[in-house]
C-alpha cells in the first residue's frame, strides 16, 4: 500500500506536468463526460486499458478541482508544486484511491506471496494455482482499499475533516455545549494502576487519549422524547495510548512549531489542539503500519529508527547536529530538529516540526550538511529514493555544495547468492522429505526458511536501487544481523524501545565532494559501536527492576 500510494502521487505529478507543458491536453479531461451503465463497460480485450483510462480520468478530475482553489491563492511554490499540494488535501493521506492489479506494486506483492507459498508447500509444482491464489489475495486487498477510501470520503462529507478539532480557528468557550464534533480528553495512567496525578518519571506513565463525540443541543420537545434513548445509547469513546516519554517529547515539538505561531490562544486551548493532533497522528501511523499496531503492536517495523548514538557518530564525522537532517522520520522517532516525514507539509505532521515529504524537496533549496536516509524497507520507496538522491547529488556538484547522504537499508545479495540460496533450499527440502520423524528443531528451521523466501523476493525487487547506491557510494559498511539493532517502530506504544536486527544492513555514504579527509576504518569502527544492539541490555535492566 505504501508503494501504491507513491505510484498514485507520481501519476498526479505526471498529469500536472503534462498540463503545464501542453495546456491543450487539459481540454480533453474538461470536455470528457463520465460514462454510466453499458457505456462504462469495457470489452474483454481492452479491459485493462479501459480501467487505466478511467483511473486517469478520475485523477484528472481531482486535479481540476484542486486547480480551482490553487489559482485563487498566491504561493512561493511553482505552479506544479502548488497544484500537487492542493491535490493532496482532496485525497486520503494513507490509502490509494484507485489501485489496479497491473500496478508495479501489486505485481511485486504477487511475486512475494507466490515465493512465500511455494516455500510453505516445500517447492510443489502447483505454480499456476499458487499464482492465481496470490492474484486473488491482491485483488481482494485492492477491493477493500477502494471501499475504505469511499467510506472515508462519505464520512468527511458528513462530518468534515480534522479542522473541526479546532486547528483552523479558536475554540470558543461554549464549545463544550455541542458546537464541536468531538473532544479529545487525556488521562494519565500509571503502569498497573490508575492515577489522577502525574508522577515525576515520564517513563512510568501512559497517557490515554479518548475521543468523545458531542451532539448539538436538541429542541425541548424532541429532548423529552429522546432522553431515555440517549441514556441507553451513549457513544462509546475511542481510546488510544502513548507512553509518557513520547507524550512530553511531542509536546515540546508542538510548542516549538505551533505555539510560537499563535500566541492569542490560552493554555487550555493549546492543550486541546495538541491532544487532537496527537490523537490524529497515532491513528494515522497505525493505519500506515497496517492497522494492527494499536491492539497487538504489530506492523511497526516500517517506522523503526536508528539509535541516538548513530546520529552522534554521523555528526562527528560529517558535521554537527545542527547541520543534520532526517529524510524519512516521523514525529514519534525523529531525533534531529530538521526532519521529513511520510506526509506533506502543512499537514498534521507539520504541527510537530516536520518539513513534509522528502520527495517534494526542492533541489534549489538544498543546503550543505549531512542527510540521514533510513526509508521504509519497501522496494518502491527505495527505488524512488535512490533516483532522487542521484538527482540531488548532481545538483549539489553543479552548485559546488558539500552534501553527504547516509543511507541505511537492508543488504541485498547478488543474483548469484540468491541462486545459491535456492539450490541450498532445494537440497534441504529433499533431505526433509526423507525424514520420517519431525522434531521441534525441524519446525523452527521451516519457519526460518519461509522467512528467507520472502526476504529473498523483496531483496530481488530492491536489487536495482541497491546497486545504484553502491556503485556511486564513497563508503559501504555491511552490519551483520544480530550484531546491530534498531529502535522499535512502535516505540511510542511499547514499554521496550530496542530490538535486534533480523537481517544484514548496509550503511552507504554518498558524497558530493571527495571524502579523503575521512578515515574509513576508524569511521566503520565508530559506526559498528554506535549500531550495537541494546536489546539484551534493556531486557536485563527490566529484570533487575523487577
Amino acid at each position: 500500500l505504501v508503494d501504491s500510494k507513491l505510484e498514485e502521487s507520481d501519476r498526479m505529478q505526471s498529469i500536472a506536468e503534462s498540463w503545464v507543458t501542453d495546456p491543450s491536453s487539459k481540454l480533453h479531461f474538461k470536455n470528457q463526460k463520465k460514462k454510466y451503465g453499458r457505456a462504462a463497460l469495457h470489452s474483454e480485450e481492452n479491459a485493462a486499458q479501459g480501467r487505466e483510462d478511467a483511473r486517469r480520468m478520475k485523477e484528472a478530475r481531482i486535479l481540476l478541482d484542486a486547480e480551482k482553489n490553487a489559482n485563487h491563492e498566491g504561493s512561493k511554490l511553482g505552479k506544479i508544486d502548488r497544484l500537487v499540494m492542493k491535490t493532496r488535501a482532496l485525497i486520503d493521506a494513507v490509502l490509494p484511491g484507485n489501485p489496479l492489479e497491473t500496478d508495479p506494486s501489486c505485481t511485486r506483492l504477487v511475486d512475494e506471496i507466490v515465493a512465500h507459498k511455494l516455500k510453505m508447500n516445500d517447492g510443489s509444482d502447483e505454480t499456476n494455482a499458487t499464482q492465481e491464489e496470490a492474484e486473488q489475495v491482491v485483488k481482494e486487498l485492492l477491493s477493500r482499499c477502494s471501499e475504505a477510501v469511499k467510506e472515508i470520503q462519505q464520512l468527511q462529507s458528513r462530518f468534515g475533516t480534522y479542522q473541526q478539532f479546532g486547528f483552523g480557528k479558536k475554540r470558543s468557550k461554549n464549545s463544550s455545549n455541542g458546537s464541536t464534533s468531538g473532544l479529545v480528553r487525556a488521562e494519565w495512567v500509571s503502569v498497573g494502576e490508575s492515577t489522577s496525578t502525574k508522577k515525576s518519571s515520564p517513563d512510568a506513565l501512559v497517557c490515554s487519549l479518548s475521543y468523545i463525540t458531542t451532539k448539538k443541543k436538541s429542541s425541548s420537545a424532541s429532548a423529552s422524547l429522546d432522553n431515555n434513548d440517549e441514556v441507553q445509547k451513549k457513544t462509546k469513546p475511542f481510546i488510544v495510548k502513548v507512553n509518557g516519554q513520547h507524550y512530553h517529547k511531542l509536546r515540546r515539538l508542538f510548542d516549538k512549531t505551533y505555539v510560537s505561531d499563535d500566541s492569542s490562544r490560552t493554555n487550555d486551548q493549546m492543550t486541546h489542539v495538541f491532544h487532537a493532533a496527537l490523537f490524529a497522528i497515532i491513528i494515522r501511523y497505525s493505519t500506515l503500519a497496517g492497522g494492527q499496531q494499536l491492539n497487538v503492536l504489530r506492523g511497526g517495523g516500517m517506522q523503526g529508527a536508528i539509535h541516538d548514538t548513530v546520529f552522534d557518530c554521523f555528526a562527528k564525522w560529517f558535521g554537527t547536529h545542527g547541520s543534520g537532517t532526517e529524510c524519512f522520520a516521523s514525529p514519534f522517532n525523529a531525533n534531529m530538529t530538521q526532519y521529513y516525514s511520510a506526509f506533506p507539509s502543512p499537514d498534521i505532521d507539520g504541527f510537530f516540526g516536520s518539513h513534509g515529504d522528502f520527495f517534494r524537496l526542492n533541489a534549489n533549496t538544498l543546503r550543505p550538511g549531512w542527510y540521514e536516509a533510513n526509508p521504509p524497507f519497501s522496494p518502491g520507496v527505495m527505488e524512488k529514493m535512490a533516483k532522487r538522491l542521484m538527482d540531488l547529488l548532481d545538483v549539489a556538484r553543479e552548485r559546488d555544495i558539500d552534501v553527504t547522504f547516509i543511507v541505511i537499508i537492508p543488504s541485498c545479495r547478488s543474483d548469484r547468492n540468491n541462486n545459491k540460496d535456492g539450490q541450498d533450499a532445494s537440497t534441504e527440502r529433499r533431505k526433509k522429505k526423507k525424514r520420517k520423524k519431525k522434531h521441534k528443531h525441524d519446525s523452527e528451521e521451516d519457519e526460518k526458511s519461509n522467512s528467507n523466501a520472502l526476504t529473498n523476493a523483496i531483496h530481488h525487487s530492491a536489487l536495482s536501487s541497491f546497486n545504484i547506491l553502491v556503485q556511486n557510494c564513497s563508503s559501504h559498511t555491511v552490519l551483520s544481523k544480530r550484531d546491530h539493532g534498531y529502535v522499535e517502530g512502535s516505540q511510542h506504544l511499547r514499554p521496550t524501545q530496542f530490538k535486534e536486527s533480523q537481517y544484514d544492513s548496509s550503511v552507504i555514504v554518498l558524497r558530493s565532494k571527495s571524502c579523503k579527509d575521512i578515515d574509513t576504518e576508524e569511521f566503520e569502527t565508530d559506526l559498528r559501536k554506535a549500531f550495537k544492539s541494546r536489546h539484551l541490555i534493556e531486557l536485563q535492566q527490566r529484570r533487575d527492576c523487577d
